[in-house]
């Protein structure tokens, strides 16, 4: 979706170097990636983000279709209760956090967002799990909701419940991430590759290639992941990607 041209100099190593340290490396420039390596520069780390592909948020960080969610689906479809509450917990965080960090990116729609069903002990779940869980929602009179939409049958005996899910603009807000990492003098490489020199130190192959060294190697992507646990350890990685 973005393309990062120009690196720009950085003023924890030399540009002219073909060696470097850093505090943390970051590998994959997901979504996860990017609010990382935003967060850790903010706190004044010198990080390094490696991505293998040419383009930001290439993978699974485009594929919600710019659905900011706030909970109202996963409370409901994750019957595991400890499970629901830990993604859930971390919905809500993950929302409020862009709500209040790139509020510009986030766009309300043309109508709001409804859960609807026919089955009224789903319902009476759904109001449960969001009541325990903290998820807001407003049950919508049936004859309100078909005032939106006349063509929808008044004859189901439908329960209505307005979400408090948000559209957002993935493409602003990874140029924002982007923008504000290379701010704090964060490096970011596209089109890379990477194998381990020892424990603390890697070699990066792209247009130019690096040797960094890092106190921290953080992966938020699978991609290299079991190469490079099975480089360090002579072991598979016991792990599904």
């Amino acid at each position: 979706m973005l393309r990062e041209i120009e690196v720009g100099t950085r003023n924890w190593r030399n540009e002219l170097s073909s060696s470097f340290h850093c505090d943390t490396v970051v590998i994959g420039a997901g979504v996860m990636g990017l609010l990382l390596a935003k967060k850790l520069t903010d706190l004044g780390q010198s990080v390094t983000l490696i991505e293998q592909k040419n383009t930001l948020a290439y993978g699974a960080s485009i594929k919600n279709h710019g659905w900011l969610h706030r909970g109202t689906a996963h409370a409901v479809s994750i019957k595991d209760k400890d499970q629901a509450k830990s993604v859930v917990q971390k919905l809500i965080y993950g929302f409020d956090y862009l709500s209040s960090y790139a509020r510009e990116c986030i766009e309300r729609p043309f109508e709001p967002m409804y859960a609807v069903t026919q089955d009224q002990t789903v319902a009476e779940q759904a109001v449960c799990a969001w009541e325990e869980l903290g998820v807001d929602y407003e049950e919508i009179a049936k004859q309100d909701f078909f005032k939106i939409d006349p063509d929808i049958n008044g004859d189901l005996p439908l329960r209505i419940f307005q979400s408090a899910d948000l559209h957002i603009n993935n493409r602003m807000l990874f140029q924002k991430l982007l923008t504000d990492i290379k701010k704090n003098n964060g490096l970011v490489i596209q089109g890379a590759d990477f194998s381990y020199k020892s424990e603390d130190e890697i070699e990066i192959h792209s247009e130019k290639n690096f040797i960094v060294g890092a106190e921290s190697f953080v992966y938020c992507t699978g991609a290299n992941l079991g190469d490079a646990y099975r480089q360090l350890t002579g072991s598979d990685l016991d792990m599904s990607f």
